[in-house]
C-alpha cells in the first residue's frame, strides 16, 4: 500500500526557492520506482532505510539516508531496501543554487548525500528532524530548517535567465532557443553559460526535458489509448516517429508503454 501527498510551502519567505513539498510512504514489500528524466532539483529526507539508485546500464549506487538530486537527463530506478518514508522538497528551477550557493552541475544527473551539499542543513536535520518526529509536523520543521540556511547574500540569477526559464516552461519546452535569445536580447553563448551554472544542463536539453515531462503528464492523464500523432503535433514534435524517438532516447520506453503504466 502506498500513500503520497503534495503541499505548497507555508512560509512565504521560502517561495523564491521552494516549489512544493511532497510525502511518500509505503507498507509491505519494497517496490521499485522508475523515474523519468526530470527538469527539477529535489532534496529527499529519508526516514526509513537506504535507497539504491539503478541507472539505465544496470549499475547500482546505494544512498544512505537523505540525498539531493539535480536535473536528470536519463531515467533511473529507485530500489528501496524496504518500505519507504520520504519527505521531499522540490525546488524552483533557479531556487536551488540561490538557496545552497552551489553550482548546479555538481548535482546534475547525480544523487548526492545531503551533507555534501549542505553540511549545516544535514546537522540541523540530525538534531531537529529525527525519525520520531510526527508526520503531521515534519513539513513545519523542514521549512524552519530551510529558512535557517537562507543566505543574506544569496546569488541572484540574471533577469534574462529568469525570463528564459519562464518562457521555456510556458511553452512546455516547445520553443526555438535562437528565437528565445533574440526575443530576450541576449546571445546564445550567454544563455548557454548561465544555464550550465544555474541549471547544470545545456539550455536545449532543458527544453527537451520540459517538453518530455509535459508529454508524460498528458499520457498519464488519459484513460484511453492515446492518439500519438495528435499528441506529437500538439507538443511541437515533427511527427509521431519523432515523439517515439524522444521517448526511446530520454525515457527508455515507448509512449504506449508509458500510457499503459499510468492506467495500471
Amino acid at each position: 500500500m502506498e500513500q503520497s501527498s503534495s503541499f505548497l510551502p507555508r512560509n512565504a519567505a521560502l517561495s523564491p526557492y521552494v516549489d512544493s513539498i511532497w510525502t511518500l510512504t509505503s507498507h509491505g514489500d519494497p517496490m521499485p520506482y522508475r523515474l523519468p528524466p526530470d527538469a527539477s532539483f529535489t532534496c529527499v529526507f529519508s526516514f526509513r532505510g537506504d535507497t539504491a539508485v539503478q541507472n539505465p546500464r544496470g549499475t547500482c549506487e546505494t544512498i544512505r539516508g537523505d540525498f539531493v538530486t539535480g536535473i536528470r537527463t536519463l531515467p533511473v530506478t529507485l530500489l528501496p531496501a524496504g518500505p519507504v518514508d520520504y519527505v521531499s522538497v522540490q525546488f524552483k528551477p533557479l531556487g536551488f543554487r540561490a538557496l545552497f550557493c552551489l553550482h548546479a552541475q555538481q548535482v546534475a544527473n547525480q544523487f548526492v548525500d545531503l551533507g555534501a551539499v549542505s553540511r549545516k542543513l544535514a546537522l540541523l536535520r540530525a538534531s531537529f528532524l529525527e525519525d520520531e518526529v510526527p508526520i503531521e509536523t515534519r513539513q513545519d520543521v523542514i521549512e524552519r530548517l530551510l529558512l535557517s540556511i537562507v543566505q543574506m547574500k544569496s546569488p541572484t540569477p540574471p533577469l534574462y535567465l529568469s525570463r528564459a526559464v519562464e518562457c521555456i516552461q510556458a511553452a512546455h519546452g516547445n520553443i526555438r532557443i535562437d528565437r528565445l535569445c533574440s526575443d530576450i536580447g541576449i546571445t546564445c553563448r550567454q544563455i548557454q553559460r548561465e544555464f550550465q551554472s544555474w541549471m547544470g544542463v545545456p539550455v536545449k536539453f532543458y527544453a527537451r526535458i520540459v517538453r518530455m515531462n509535459r508529454a508524460l503528464v498528458l499520457l498519464h492523464s488519459r484513460n484511453q489509448t492515446p492518439d500519438l500523432a495528435k499528441l506529437a503535433v500538439s507538443l511541437g514534435y515533427y511527427d509521431q516517429a519523432h515523439l517515439c524517438d524522444e521517448f526511446s532516447s530520454l525515457v527508455g520506453m515507448t509512449p504506449l508503454h508509458v500510457a499503459r503504466m499510468g492506467s495500471d
